[in-house]
């Protein structure tokens, strides 16, 4: 029997700790931490309409 971690190897070709470490960074940017090593805050660009 097929273990979880290798399921999802199987079908996302992505190691598990992989997609466990980027849903733990996309969470910190979706919640402003700044404080997470891969969160860059910047401010927005405006962009020029003329």
């Amino acid at each position: 029997m097929a273990s979880a971690a290798d399921t999802i190897r199987l079908l996302t070709e992505y190691e598990p700790d992989n997609l466990v470490a980027f849903a733990m960074t996309m969470e910190a940017v979706i919640a402003g931490d700044a404080s997470h090593p891969n969160v860059r805050r910047r401010t927005h660009l405006t962009r020029d309409t003329s």
